[in-house]
């Protein structure tokens, strides 16, 4: 879409007076009409900012945790409270992963040493900790 600006009504005035009518000196305006333009369309792509783009990532690393270390999907508020924290930076990824290894959740699984070491073991094959969670 094209916007025309004009910029003098004195062309249309000399038009139907069938005699030139020059600008007023007092006013300074271009002698030409000015287009202005629409953005392209790529231009008004809406990108994730930085902060939504991470929030996404520490989502899916705290959904990706109750999954593979307490077997379950995550619970709305747990996730909140774990995203929060891990958002604000007050606790570290590795410290977010420490309290679901050693919840009492965990603990009533009631696993063998083995066991527990194999989900230790796909836990660090299968999840890496973002940089800026850490």
């Amino acid at each position: 879409m094209l916007l025309l600006i004009p910029l003098t009504s004195f062309a249309l005035e000399a038009e139907a007076a069938d005699e030139p009518v020059a600008p007023e000196p007092a006013e300074a305006e271009p002698a030409a009409m000015e287009t202005l333009s629409e953005p392209a369309p790529e231009d008004s792509i809406q990108l994730e900012t930085s902060a939504t783009y991470a929030e996404t990532l520490i989502e899916d690393f705290v959904e990706r945790l109750y999954v593979l270390v307490l077997n379950r999907p995550s619970d709305p508020t747990g996730k909140a409270h774990w995203v929060r924290e891990l958002s604000a930076r007050r606790i570290s990824g590795g410290q977010a992963a420490y309290g679901f290894f050693f919840s009492e959740e965990m603990a009533l699984r009631n696993l063998s040493d083995s066991a527990f070491l194999d989900i230790t073991r796909k836990v660090f094959e299968e999840l890496s900790v973002p940089d800026y969670v850490d």
